[in-house]
């Protein structure tokens, strides 16, 4: 589905900026202020990547075309908001406390901005597993959907046991973004593959049923891959066809087509 297809893509890019933001925070930026500003940034994509998936779970089931209704615009208000509020953190501290000089990230207490925050991430990625366990239909879907919630459960897990300072974990993942990262993928590919995001699969399966008298080969022009309507012919006639198409018995043509790593 398009609409799912692009909110996948966003949260694809929104997981490399949290990447490279962290990145920078800690191999290349030496003032503690802009290391601040950095850790501010964490929260774009923290907020934002629930939002989408949230919105990916509106758009299942629906036609190629379909566009979510105006009043999804309202959760983007919201997620912006948010953001302001953590990155305007330096003016009001509502999110972050620092009681000491200088600010950092090692020092900091939580305020009342920053539990609103977290509770906007839970609160998505519940409602995309609601969302995802009411609009599934396949059977085999149902016998599965226990899938995505490992990941969900783990991540929200890691989050309450990283923010309660626990040293063991801090040094086996210490890495916030690594570990957030890889449960957002889990979350999405789990869905993927018990069906609950659908997507084209089984290629092999579809081009062998088709109606196109086709073959695809390597290089060397071994078939991989054919359709059940298709003739077979040696290598050699193949190769005849890098010059130009070959008149076969009954009318046919045999045409060739160069594709990545072979011909069709």
């Amino acid at each position: 589905q398009t609409q799912v297809r692009g909110f996948l893509t966003t949260i694809t890019v929104l997981m490399v900026f949290w990447f490279a933001v962290r990145t920078a925070k800690f191999f290349f930026v030496t003032d503690p202020g802009a290391a601040r500003q950095l850790w501010y940034l964490y929260y774009s994509p923290m907020l934002f990547i629930p939002l989408f998936g949230f919105l990916i779970a509106l758009s299942l089931g629906r036609p190629e075309h379909y566009r979510l209704q105006r009043w999804t615009a309202l959760l983007y208000l919201a997620a912006t908001l948010l953001v302001l509020l953590v990155l305007t953190n330096d003016f009001h501290q509502r999110v972050f406390t620092f009681p000491g000089r200088p600010f950092s990230d090692h020092n900091n207490g939580y305020a009342a901005g920053y539990w609103l925050a977290i509770g906007w991430e839970y609160l998505c990625a519940l409602a995309v597993m609601v969302v995802l366990f009411v609009r599934c239909r396949r059977r085999e879907s149902r016998s599965l959907i226990w899938l995505p919630f490992v990941p969900v459960t783990a991540a929200v897990a890691y989050g309450l046991i990283y923010y309660s300072g626990a040293h063991w974990l801090r040094v086996v993942l210490g890495d916030l973004t690594v570990t957030q990262c890889l449960l957002i993928i889990a979350t999405l590919e789990s869905c993927i593959q018990c069906g609950l995001i659908q997507s084209n699969t089984h290629y092999a399966e579809l081009f062998h049923v088709s109606a196109i008298r086709a073959r695809i080969t390597d290089p060397d022009y071994r078939v991989l891959l054919a359709s059940q309507t298709a003739a077979p012919y040696p290598p050699a006639v193949l190769r005849q066809t890098e010059t130009a198409p070959v008149l076969l018995e009954n009318g046919i043509r045999l045409s060739r087509a160069p594709i990545s790593g072979g011909h069709v």
